[in-house]
């Protein structure tokens, strides 16, 4: 039977002849096992050697089960019927360690232990910036090979019971050898058990609960709600600051609270549909009072339900001077968390926390497909975790440093009222006096009189966005908060204030990329900053294939402005960057920086200042 699988002038020979690569090729595609090939091979050998050439030839042959067993027996069997090959010298002795881990804990009124299935371990050795991730089977069992060493295994578990919501976690050292099994029970768990909080009063509680881990966090092209989610300084928001405008960067501004704002760095960013998250890394040296949130994990099923109520953490503002927004769980999927809230009052980037105050998603803020109101939207927090523990990798091996330097923050005094209003309301005003020619460039810098006047020049048109810089997502909170500080705007000379456009386009020849502000050739520290559109219609402009142009904001401290000396005043100087990378510097008009300052003159006299790093 299996003679007939060869061809017949081979079948005909008294002294069959070796097998070349293209018979062994044609016998395993009509269905001879490994076992069966390998052993003809040895009665007749080979002709041929099994290089990488024949190797992948081998591994070619669609019907072939266990390439690898088939390839290493070839390797020794005889050539062309001399004896086979003399076999390769052996590897060092593995002087490795299988070690197996046990899960299970003893819940309140059972008799036999809960085996921890699917439970998700982390272990890392001493010295290696590596993590190795195991995972248990039905059984509550993993079994890994580990190679001499000293080793940390950290695991965590969440378990709801009748009235609580118990958390597991373990931190046990082993070494290899010394170790061949370890069990994680009651006995070596830390337990914390929190009681749900809508036993009393829940959002209050919850609020409180989430307040110290809540940011803000600025990105290149805008800013978003943030929260730190590890002790290591690890904190989740939202990828759009550093990727919806096609600017990316990894720098990134923190702020914990009204007085300090510090450095951050872009470690991982995933935007994969439904995702769209970013891991900043922040010095924890000024983050001694802050709390890292707990999140949901993989065996955590569901991760919420329909009617469940869940909190979205926000900074504390004007708008949300609570600290949060509540809202029902309307509908549950694989895109996202829907909820009750309306897309026009959620924060991009916030936690979405359930009350046993577990992080299950992030806020997404999908947007209706008009551009309106829609219900916001959250992305599964499970999605986030492998880009969670790519940055603890990082941050653990060293690779990732991170400034502890603070970044200047808004004064707590905002502009006195009826200077605020005084331009907007029909005092003298020349708008020559703030813009000037820089190259290409169109430069205005705003004083908060100029910011009220500005946008009194928008509402006489209409209500609604009718001024690109109204689509900066910190022009309402300048205005409204009358924040003292100076705003400097840049676009490209073809797009200068007043631009209202709202259809046709232009051909722009540059967009802007970044701005630096030079006093005395010094590079200062912007409050804020950000890259938006310089004009209203970009989807006119995409449609027609045009690149949509940008426009800088970038705010700074009006001490900047202030005179170097008795009657002296300060050299400034602007260098703006387009997205090409060419450099334009221009300095400052003197009689600009001068109407600065008289305009700051009475706030001045109330002593009033920014937060200092």
């Amino acid at each position: 039977m299996a003679l007939a699988l060869v061809p017949a002038r081979l079948a005909a020979q008294q002294s069959p002849k070796p097998y070349t690569l293209k018979e062994i090729e044609y016998l395993l595609g009509t269905g001879v096992t490994p076992e069966a090939m390998l052993d003809r091979a040895g009665k007749r050998c080979i002709d041929f050697v099994v290089d990488d050439a024949a190797v992948a030839r081998l591994r070619a042959v669609k019907r072939l089960t266990a390439p690898d067993a088939l390839i290493d027996g070839l390797r020794q069997t005889c050539v062309g019927g001399a004896a086979a090959p003399a076999p390769p010298v052996p590897p060092p002795v593995d002087t490795g360690m299988t070690v197996r881990v046990a899960a299970g804990i003893q819940m309140p009124g059972q008799v036999t232990p809960q085996r921890l299935a699917l439970l998700n371990i982390d272990v890392t050795a001493e010295g290696v910036a590596d993590t190795v991730h195991l995972r248990t089977n039905l059984d509550g069992v993993a079994v890994q090979t580990f190679m001499p060493g000293s080793y940390q295994l950290a695991a965590r578990k969440a378990v709801a019971n009748t009235n609580d919501t118990t958390y597991y976690s373990w931190s046990v050292p082993f070494a290899v050898p010394g170790t061949a099994e370890i069990v994680i029970s009651n006995e070596n768990a830390e337990v914390d058990s929190v009681r749900k909080f809508v036993r009393i009063a829940p959002e209050k509680a919850l609020a409180e609960h989430m307040r110290p881990a809540v940011f803000t966090a600025w990105g290149t092209n805008g800013k978003a709600a943030a929260f730190l989610a590890d002790t290591a300084g690890l904190v989740l928001t939202s990828a759009r600051p550093w990727t919806g405008m096609g600017q990316k960067s990894g720098e990134a501004y923190v702020q914990i609270d009204s007085a300090t704002k510090v450095r951050g760095r872009v470690v991982a960013l995933d935007t994969a549909a439904g995702h769209s998250v970013a891991v900043l890394a922040i010095d924890m040296k000024r983050c001694a009072n802050c709390r890292a949130l707990r999140l949901a994990d993989t065996s955590r099923s569901p991760l919420v339900s329909v009617q469940d109520k869940v909190l979205m953490g926000t900074p504390v503002s004007p708008d949300t001077p609570l600290g949060y927004t509540a809202a029902l769980v309307s509908r549950v999927d694989r895109s996202g968390i829907t909820t009750t809230e309306t897309s026009l009052t959620c924060s991009l980037g916030a936690p979405l926390v359930a009350e046993d105050s577990v992080v299950v998603g992030i806020s997404t803020c999908r947007r209706g497909s008009d551009g309106g109101a829609a219900f916001a939207m959250g992305a599964p927090i499970t999605g986030t975790l492998a880009a969670l523990r790519s940055a603890r990798d990082a941050v653990r091996g060293g690779s990732v440093q991170v400034s502890d330097s603070l970044i200047w923050t808004y004064s707590s005094e905002p502009f006195p009222a009826g200077a605020y209003g005084a331009y907007a309301n029909g005092a003298k005003f020349d708008r020559d006096d703030y813009e000037f020619d820089a190259g290409p460039w169109r430069v205005f810098v705003m004083t908060p009189p100029v910011v009220a006047w500005r946008q009194r020049q928008a509402e006489q048109r209409g209500g609604g966005t009718v001024d690109p810089i109204q689509g900066w997502e910190g022009w309402p909170e300048l205005r409204e908060a009358r924040r003292a500080a100076v705003l400097i705007n840049v676009v490209p000379k073809e797009l200068k204030f007043p631009y209202y456009e709202t259809q046709g386009t232009k051909d722009v020849k540059r967009s802007f990329a970044a701005l630096r502000l030079l006093r005395q050739d010094s590079a200062t520290v912007p409050i804020e900053r950000a890259l938006v559109p310089a004009v209203l219609n970009g989807d006119e402009y995409r449609r027609r294939g045009k690149a949509v142009p940008t426009q800088g904001i970038y705010v700074f401290r009006e001490d900047e402005f202030a005179p170097a000396g008795p009657a002296q005043q300060p050299p400034l100087r602007l260098e703006i960057r387009d997205s090409q990378g060419t450099a334009t510097t221009v300095g400052i008009p003197s009689k600009l920086v001068k109407r600065v300052q008289d305009d700051f003159a009475v706030y001045r006299k109330g002593g009033a200042g920014g937060g200092a790093p």
